[in-house]
């Protein structure tokens, strides 16, 4: 899985979120790479980071909000970061590494110097895998809680 994501990993600063409310998007695929990385190359468990990711995800927002709606006086916090990952997991998931890597090169190649946001992130996803991810995109960004899956 991870030499697919070598092999077709972008620029970080390739596709820019049309404004803060957006970071997610960045720091979410940031977040799941490291996070392939460490089970991958360094030998970490899965399990171990899933753990870790649903229990920093449930305190940060808590704190800091959900992440597609973070409450301003928390801008930059893990729930930028953590719940994404968990998101872009489960759509993994869902859809196989083979469409998942090949999903986010595409969307690379297709925003590359755009400035974007969710509606364009959900409608590109559901575009190309011909399913719909709606709910589960807004289920992980907007809940107060950590979504169940």
């Amino acid at each position: 899985m991870l030499a697919e994501a070598r092999r077709t990993a972008p620029d970080g600063n390739a596709v820019t979120p049309r404004d803060w409310r957006a970071i997610w998007l960045s720091e979410g695929f940031a977040l799941y790479a490291q996070w392939m990385w460490a089970v991958e190359v360094a030998g970490e468990s899965n399990e171990g980071w899933l753990n870790w990711a649903r229990e920093r995800d449930r305190i940060s927002r808590a704190e800091a909000g959900p992440p597609g709606n973070w409450d301003r006086n928390h801008f930059g916090e893990n729930n930028v970061y953590v719940g994404p990952a968990l998101m872009l997991r489960e759509i993994n998931r869902a859809v196989g590494d083979t469409e998942f890597f090949a999903l986010a090169r595409d969307w690379v190649q297709t925003q590359l110097g755009q400035s974007v946001d969710r509606a364009t992130f959900t409608a590109f996803v559901n575009r190309h895998t011909g399913r719909d991810f709606t709910a589960l995109i807004d289920r992980w960004l907007d809940s107060p809680t950590t979504p169940t899956f």
